[in-house]
């Protein structure tokens, strides 16, 4: 199965022409809405800069938030893939391993044992369902990765969410940006003990 980029090759383009077209407009609402919080609540020096504070992590989450998106989405599939070692295609190898060490420690039976023994038909039907379940699952972790890809894409080419945080009444948007986070982590979620 292949990438995202090399499935769909003009998205990313897309979402970058988008991204292009909203940057001025997030840019308009993050100055619109110091200017309206300077004029509508005559604050103190030290308000005025905790505004403009504000505004300047803003402006870097604009700047840097599909580089960072980027970094937070390698990081977690190497943990998941590296360091907690899952990977839905190898559950077959992962049990045909713990097979072969159960067989060492049973020691070696003649053919006559092999031949009419019961656990291992049990075990031939439990390898034939683990290779259906290790596909069936790697085809879902595509397909995750897949949706993912795609909503991470949109979600950076619309920079005017951010641009939006800066009025009180639009502060229900940073929900876009806890969900994003919430999607750049979703591999971590399929292997999260319940």
């Amino acid at each position: 199965m292949g990438d995202f980029n090399s499935m769909f090759p003009n998205f990313l383009t897309q979402c970058l022409s988008l991204k292009t077209l909203l940057t001025p407009i997030a840019y308009l609402l993050i100055t619109g809405g110091l200017i309206a919080s300077t004029i509508a609540h005559h604050r103190s020096g030290g308000a005025q800069l905790q505004a403009i504070g504000k505004v300047i992590v803003l402006i870097m989450l604009i700047v840097f938030l599909p580089t960072w998106g980027n970094q937070i989405v390698s990081i977690v599939d190497d943990t998941v893939k590296n360091v907690l070692k899952v990977d839905p295609a190898k559950i077959h190898d992962q049990y045909q391993a713990a097979l072969q060490l159960k067989k060492s420690v049973d020691g070696n039976k003649s053919w006559w044992e092999k031949l009419f023994n019961f656990p291992s038909l049990i075990e031939a039907l439990m390898s034939v369902a683990f290779i259906i379940l290790g596909w069936l699952a790697s085809t879902i972790e595509w397909w995750a990765y897949i949706l993912q890809s795609a909503i991470l894409f949109i979600g950076y080419a619309c920079p005017h969410f951010i641009g939006m945080l800066r009025f009180h009444r639009f502060n229900k948007r940073a929900e876009l940006l806890l969900n994003l986070v919430g999607i750049m982590i979703w591999p971590l979620a399929g292997v999260w003990p319940v």
